[in-house]
């Protein structure tokens, strides 16, 4: 797994995991499943759904077609998340 942090551009403290995204070898992108509003409930959902999850930071992280999926209000944020991450590992 290969990890891309972004920096923090605001001038607010946001933690590093929340900054952060997961490019698994098999091409799939994780994301914080915070994004889905409530991490643990997120974490539930997608363990009753058999989708696999990745902790980084103490953290969880999910698929973003999964969360997108899932959760359409973060659709375009998960789109945004993978396309900068197969820019920034990919290349």
């Amino acid at each position: 797994m290969q990890w891309i942090e972004v920096p923090n551009t605001t001038s607010r403290a946001v933690p590093a995991w929340q900054r952060s995204a997961g490019l698994a070898p098999d091409g799939i992108v994780y994301v914080p499943a915070a994004i889905c509003g409530n991490e643990q409930a997120a974490v539930m959902s997608a363990s009753w759904d058999g989708t696999n999850m990745v902790l980084y930071k103490k953290h969880a992280f999910l698929p973003a077609t999964w969360v997108a999926q899932e959760h359409p209000a973060a659709a375009d944020l998960c789109q945004k998340i993978t396309r900068k991450v197969h820019e920034a590992l990919s290349g």
